[in-house]
């Protein structure tokens, strides 16, 4: 998977996996984490060494993006601060999992930890919504501060 990732430059979709001459079919990885963004997402946490959302591994819980890519643009609570699962998923797949500052991805760069940031600081009354939220490598995220949004 990393060969035709690095190839692709994002998260292949299943046309450019199958014409990259891949060791295992596309039909290999979508029924052995239950979809390709299981696949994906565990690839991920492999080549990070760690789980994208703390203590929710995706394949552990046997979950799945739905295959429609409609946006969820309904606001959420301006008192819910923490990122649900849904929308944790969705911002990575919308930013093609790489950070959207710098470009890496986990897939290319071992070791880069994706977060998710939101665009307007929570502090500042910023909604934990899609169109408010953006992955950011660690280094990126970190190196901002919440004045600099």
């Amino acid at each position: 998977m990393e060969r035709v990732w690095k190839i692709v430059g994002q998260r292949p979709s299943r046309d450019q996996w199958e014409q990259s001459n891949p060791q295992y079919a596309y039909g290999t990885y979508y029924k052995r984490f239950n979809g390709w963004l299981n696949a994906c997402a565990s690839f991920i946490e492999y080549k990070s060494k760690s789980e994208i959302a703390p203590s929710e591994s995706v394949k552990s819980k046997g979950l799945h993006m739905p295959k429609a890519t409609s946006v969820d643009a309904s606001p959420q609570s301006k008192t819910n601060r923490t990122v649900p699962l849904k929308l944790r998923l969705q911002v990575p797949k919308r930013d093609h999992f790489k950070c959207i500052l710098c470009g890496r991805s986990p897939a290319t760069h071992p070791g880069v930890s994706l977060h998710i940031d939101h665009i307007v600081p929570y502090s500042k009354n910023g909604i934990t919504r899609l169109d408010n939220l953006r992955s950011l490598c660690q280094k990126c995220n970190w190196g901002k501060g919440a004045d600099r949004g």
